[in-house]
């Protein structure tokens, strides 16, 4: 890499000294919680040489980087009957009513068999492992394929901080420079980290818009983030045999953006269904009971779309809604458990 810039060991040292502890030493005990180099696995160039060892002005840059935003970013596994389907990495991003998000990819609910079909909520159980080592139960709140992201839901945490996705650029930048990839090991529990270059190379996955850097990392990696040392996020992992591609940030952004602002939430009003004006609850009931009737037996599951109304700020926009029977309660039961997309 360029600028391989060599200190002194007492040099770096220091500089290592006051990154973890802050450059007041009465202060390390207080501060230590705050960027845990315990918690770091040692970083691996593009050579596939440790950093472990690296003292220069990058090397000490991508741990400082990697460190600054370690608590944020967590290791999921996804299982299907008991059998695990897929274990990636994911980063906090918000807090949403009762809920932490979590932005990951979609590879964790992606059905093996079929790579345009994944499970719904419900059919797949998630495990999120976070920093203190502490496994949690996650949920599927929302899942592109296209865009092969999604956002699995815990309980709130608070106390951990979360890694902005706010004033992100319009436009993102394709300029070549050093790059860290970030993960989590769900076996180890430790923070993974890669180094590399971005490049202006064109990913091989179908998909214009990804972009490419040369960090290796392994399907670990799938989910986590793409950093520069100027502490700006670029983009989620993906991987490929020969490359690794990564989608750019600000994607992901307008993603999580649309889903927030066009998802159902309390309050909503949903005015038609199927092009079907409703006028009363009991309207909306029976239209749903009667498409699980002609649905039934082969299928436990209908999709329909309805044209929603938002009364906090007037808009409205049309989702798909997947309306399900309650398990075991086919013959008087019906479940007012949505789990929808936004068209």
């Amino acid at each position: 890499m360029p600028n391989k810039k060599k200190r002194s060991a007492e040099d770096a040292a220091l500089y290592v000294e006051s990154l973890l502890f802050g450059d007041d030493p009465s202060d390390s005990e207080a501060d230590v919680d705050k960027y845990d180099a315990s918690d770091l696995k040692g970083a691996i160039n593009k050579d596939g040489s440790s950093d472990e060892e690296d003292f220069t002005e990058e090397g000490l840059s991508a741990k400082e980087v990697a460190l600054s935003i370690s608590k944020s970013i967590v290791s999921l596994i996804s299982s299907v009957d008991g059998k695990v389907l897929f274990t990636c990495s994911g980063t906090m991003v918000d807090h949403v009513g009762s809920a932490t998000w979590i932005l990951t990819s979609a590879t964790l609910v992606r059905k093996c068999d079929n790579d345009y079909d994944a499970y719904q909520e419900g059919d797949v159980k998630i495990e999120v492992l976070l920093h203190n080592k502490t496994i949690t139960e996650g949920f599927l709140a929302m899942c592109s394929l296209q865009y092969n992201i999604a956002v699995v839901t815990i309980e709130p945490q608070f106390d951990l901080p979360l890694v902005k996705l706010h004033d992100v650029p319009v436009c993102y930048s394709m300029l070549c420079r050093p790059v860290i990839a970030v993960a989590r090991n769900f076996k180890s529990k430790t923070l993974l980290v890669r180094c590399g270059e971005m490049t202006r190379e064109r990913s091989e996955l179908d998909c214009d818009e990804l972009l490419v850097c040369t960090c290796p990392v392994s399907k670990v990696f799938i989910g986590g983030l793409v950093m520069d040392l100027e502490r700006r996020i670029l983009g989620i992992t993906f991987y490929d045999k020969d490359t690794v591609p990564f989608l750019p940030i600000e994607i992901a952004v307008r993603c999580l953006e649309h889903f927030k602002n066009f998802s159902i939430e309390a309050g909503d009003i949903i005015c038609s269904v199927d092009d079907i004006v409703l006028y009363s609850l009991s309207q909306l009931t029976s239209i749903f009971l009667d498409k699980m009737a002609a649905a039934m037996p082969t299928q436990d599951k209908v999709t329909v779309q309805a044209e929603i109304r938002r009364p906090r700020d007037n808009t409205k926009f049309v989702a798909k809604l997947n309306i399900g029977i309650a398990s075991g309660e086919h013959n008087n039961c019906f479940n007012n458990r949505f789990s929808f997309e936004t068209l």
